[in-house]
């Protein structure tokens, strides 16, 4: 007795191979995260430490004093003083700051309540203002000392606005940075 046994095995080498490189590419792309990696070069900024700058300021205590013509003198109280129309008050304080930056920039303004820059507190009173030696442009870095002068003044040609009460504490100066100009 003869026993004949056949095996057939039946191959596409070339399926297998295309499988293959399909899996291959799918795990290099998401091994990628699913990008393509773009060419690229890169170069060091250089060997310096950058540093940025500061600007703090400790504010003194306010003297205030009537400057109405014919009527100068230091205001004590100042919760005492009732303005009338022509009536000029200023008030003194002197800042000391700390100015650091290569284009520092710093201009005074008074601001409100909400912390946004007013020039008046009524329709008829106004308020500003300035730092001694200082032009209206700001000062620049290195400023360690300046005297604040802030001006109060009830215009003379008002007619209203009796009884009014203005709450210097919802007030302050603030020493604002600004971009430098060309």
């Amino acid at each position: 007795m003869t026993t004949t046994t056949s095996t057939r095995t039946t191959t596409n080498r070339g399926a297998v191979k295309g499988a293959v490189a399909a899996a291959a590419g799918v795990a290099v792309l998401l091994g990628g995260m699913g990008t393509f990696a773009l060419w690229n070069a890169e170069g060091a900024l250089g060997d310096g430490n950058l540093q940025t700058g500061t600007l703090a300021a400790e504010f003194g205590d306010i003297t205030w004093n009537d400057v109405t013509p014919g009527h100068e003198n230091v205001i004590a109280d100042l919760d005492g003083f009732q303005m009338v129309p022509g009536d000029v008050i200023v008030g003194t304080s002197t800042i000391e700051v700390v100015a650091q930056g290569e284009n520092l920039v710093v201009v005074p303004q008074v601001v409100g309540e909400t912390g946004v820059p007013i020039t008046t507190l009524s329709d008829n009173v106004t308020v500003g203002v300035v730092l001694d030696g200082v032009p209206e442009s700001g000062f620049r870095e290195g400023t360690t000392s300046v005297d604040a002068t802030i001006t109060i003044a009830f215009d003379e040609a008002a007619t209203g606005e009796m009884g009014l009460g203005f709450d210097l504490s919802a007030t302050s100066i603030n020493l604002q940075q600004v971009a430098p100009s060309a």
